[in-house]
């Protein structure tokens, strides 16, 4: 905020800043309630007004969208961020780490799990699995929480090392898993683990921690879905049905360049399909639906789910997006298709957009989470012969910086 002062620490490429005071209060700063805000990195905007940070979101948006065209073109194109209905108390899932050892070597240290318990995967490995009396006792009766926003320590070797803020508390987080979180602090440091903590809640299975546990969710105007605990499925139950509606009425909607009241998808394929979200929503509206999805898991539970939904136009295929692509010309006309694509923040790989762009479907819906990996996949298609028709953020992480977008592309006339 251009309120403040802050001291900066330097790294290779980038900087970080920690605030030191506040000279003038701006109108949008507000006093975060989270009492460990200004030093965990779990939430980057509690001190910002709730509008001022939908407006500071889309513009970080447009900035990242600036090469389609001129600034009133783009503003144009880009709607304003659909708001969470709820601001807190809206996380449905957490994974609070215990603090790790400071790296010795010139690489950051990680932990592995083995035979033993957990283990250093730095130069010099060493039982932390408090059998040996290591010093794992030690962490496992340290902070539990997240990442310091700023290292304020370096370690011997010059590095820059980030402590754990101890977390007791998050109100981001809903009410039950807040309220399950001591005993589960309890557990993790009585078993001497694991390093990081699932705290996962559903409205039918109330709080689990057991990563491989199915549970069950009713996402409200779409149906119920079943999905391992420690899997993806979206957090934020109280926006996810405008998501879900938004991202399946543009998938399905009429070909912006037809004229009849049928013109429109007969195929929809979901990439990155997990447990077929946004396929069943859509199942109703075409003729056939096609997931592809690597984990296997998951695309047992899409099967799952969809005889739950009473859904018979849907295969789900446990493929990568790479594999089930290069394929997909022999189960799909790419003139009468719909793509939904939701990959991982890193975005397409070179062979899976190599892969998108040589079946060509006449309509690409690209959901994703970071914006800025988003953008660098839309100048690929886009050159390729598509055009953004419209791109409409929505607000899936209130009180961070993070921002889920939807991007709708068309297949411009002449293009095979």
């Amino acid at each position: 905020m251009p309120d403040a002062n802050t001291k900066p620490n330097t790294y290779r490429n980038y900087s970080e800043a920690s605030l030191t005071r506040v000279l003038e209060s701006s109108k949008d700063r507000v006093e975060p309630p989270c009492p460990v805000f200004l030093q965990c990195s779990g939430c980057q905007f509690q001190h910002l007004a709730y509008e001022a940070q939908l407006t500071w979101k889309r513009r970080y948006l447009l900035r990242q969208l600036e090469w389609l065209g001129d600034a009133e073109f783009v503003d144009a194109l880009v709607r304003p961020v659909v708001p969470s209905p709820r601001q807190y108390g809206y996380r449905r899932k957490v994974t609070p780490h215990l603090q790790m050892p400071p790296p010795t070597g010139s690489k950051p240290r990680r932990l592995e799990r083995s035979s033993k318990g957990w283990v250093s995967a730095a130069s010099e490995r060493r039982d932390l699995s408090g059998e040996d009396g290591s010093d794992w006792g030690d962490l496992a009766l340290g902070p539990l929480g997240y990442l310091e926003q700023v290292a304020r320590e370096r370690t011997p070797n010059g590095h820059w090392w980030k402590r754990v803020v101890d977390v007791t508390t998050c109100p981001v987080a809903t009410d039950a898993i807040n309220a399950a979180l001591p005993e589960a602090r309890d557990h993790v440091r009585a078993r001497r683990g694991p390093f990081s903590l699932l705290l996962r809640h559903t409205e039918h299975d109330g709080v689990t921690s057991e990563r491989g546990r199915v549970v069950r969710e009713n996402v409200p105007g779409i149906g119920r879905f079943f999905f391992r605990a420690g899997g993806f499925f979206q957090s934020n139950l109280s926006i996810l049905p405008a998501l879900v509606h938004h991202v399946v009425d543009a998938a399905t909607a009429q070909w912006a360049d037809g004229g009849g009241a049928d013109d429109g998808p007969e195929v929809l394929v979901d990439a990155y399909c997990g447990v077929g979200l946004f396929s069943l929503a859509a199942g109703v509206r075409v003729r056939r639906v096609i997931g592809l999805e690597l984990d296997k898991d998951a695309v047992r539970l899409a099967k799952r789910n969809a005889a739950a939904h009473g859904t018979q136009n849907a295969t789900f295929l446990p493929l990568s997006v790479e594999e089930g692509l290069e394929g997909l010309a022999a189960m799909a006309n790419p003139s009468s298709t719909s793509m939904v694509i939701d990959p991982p923040r890193a975005g397409l790989s070179d062979v899976a957009l190599g892969a998108l762009l040589a079946f060509g479907p006449r309509r690409i819906t690209y959901v994703s989470c970071d914006c800025s990996t988003q953008s660098r996949d839309l100048r690929s298609i886009t050159a390729a012969g598509y055009s953004v028709a419209k791109v409409t953020p929505f607000d899936m992480f209130p009180q961070s910086n993070h921002i889920e977008v939807v991007a709708v592309l068309e297949r411009s006339a002449g293009v095979a």
